[in-house]
């Protein structure tokens, strides 16, 4: 039986809040009518989405609740859904998505990477429209990263859309939008397709920092003015612990340069145990970075340092603001999968005044180029 879809303009599948704040941009400044559906991978995703419908920005906010038991959830560790699980929901996503979409199609198709539940999603729309575009947005650094899991499917994936005949993201119709689009590194599949700048909205705006305050509850002043920011890693009580000795020697060593009063301490929002520092200012937790960037004042004269965490290159990616970065990856030493050097060369190569991207060999090469980068205005 034939079915009578209802053709809408746009939606966005975004499980992530910084795919979120990404379809905000698109969907503002490109001033198209969309629809959201936001998967609960994330803490206390039903009240963003509550505070999303609230904001209309979109003619509809819609939720997948993870923690319901159907075969469509995502388990904590992916590598657990089973080969055969994968194949039936991969022939049949109708029979995952449909309590979701209902009778709905779309003219285009907005994700940022090859997320199960997303492909599901994708896979049914197009069998409802088959003339549907598809529209890759940013996803962080996991968009411009080498061999990056975001847009690279799986073997099983892989095997399934050929022994199916599915096109997925292999359409046509697919483009892509990323912020930092000249640094992106494509896998070879999308290399043919087009690749444009993503709209930035203007978060220092007054009107559009509500709109991220909204967005995730946030009512208070932050305005943090303390000249240098140390990011902190996942930390507990057993792993790494060698690691840690470096990094604590490295934050010690620039309180002994900066004093305590001009330093800001930002812990790891999961870590178990702190480090052996007493830092007298610690950010308040649960404040999304996006926030915490966007109500800080002359964000590019900080001093941004971490041994290897996204939240020093976020400034870039979303504002594009180049503060001062110092990372710690060559003097901690790190796993090769976490490929911390190819990252910095990466936004190296991007930053305007690369002179303000800096990655000591040594803590006596950390205490010169903090000095420096501490004496510029």
């Amino acid at each position: 039986m034939k079915i009578d879809y209802e053709l809408r303009q746009a939606c966005f599948v975004c499980s992530t809040p910084y795919q979120i704040i990404g379809a905000i941009s698109i969907t503002l400044t490109e001033k198209i009518k969309a629809d959201i559906f936001i998967v609960g991978f994330f803490p206390d995703f039903k009240k963003l989405s509550a505070r999303l419908e609230n904001m209309m920005i979109f003619n509809h906010v819609y939720t997948i609740d993870c923690s319901e038991k159907t075969s469509s959830t995502k388990r904590k560790n992916t590598a657990t859904i089973s080969f055969l699980n994968v194949l039936k929901q991969i022939i049949r996503p109708e029979r995952f998505v449909s309590k979701y979409l209902g009778n709905l199609a779309y003219k285009t198709f907005y994700s940022s990477s090859r997320a199960h539940i997303k492909m599901l999603f994708l896979y049914a729309l197009q069998k409802r429209n088959p003339q549907m575009k598809i529209n890759i947005f940013d996803d962080g650094l996991g968009s411009y990263q080498k061999e990056s899991h975001v847009l690279n499917a799986t073997k099983i994936r892989n095997y399934a859309e050929k022994l199916f005949g599915l096109k997925s993201f292999n359409s046509d119709s697919v483009s892509i939008q990323l912020y930092l689009y000249k640094m992106a590194q494509l896998p070879q599949y999308l290399k043919k397709y087009p690749i444009r700048q993503m709209p930035r909205l203007n978060w220092y705006d007054e009107k559009n920092k509500r709109i991220l305050k909204t967005l995730f509850g946030i009512t208070d002043v932050l305005k943090n003015n303390e000249k240098v920011i140390l990011f902190d890693n996942y930390r507990d009580s057993k792993s790494r612990i060698n690691m840690f000795k470096k990094i604590d020697v490295c934050f010690q060593k620039i309180i002994d340069i900066v004093s305590n009063e001009n330093i800001l301490f930002k812990g790891h929002p999961r870590s178990l145990v702190s480090p052996n520092i007493a830092f007298t200012k610690i950010a308040k937790q649960g404040i999304p970075i996006e926030v915490f960037y966007s109500d800080m004042d002359n964000l590019e004269s900080r001093i941004l340092v971490a041994y290897n965490s996204t939240a020093v290159y976020t400034p870039k990616i979303l504002f594009n603001k180049e503060p001062w970065v110092i990372s710690l990856h060559r003097i901690v030493g790190a796993a090769p999968q976490e490929n911390p050097e190819e990252i910095y060369q990466m936004f190296l190569s991007e930053y305007n005044n690369p002179q303000k991207l800096l990655a000591p060999n040594n803590i006596k090469e950390l205490q010169n180029m903090l000095m420096n980068a501490l004496s510029q205005k």
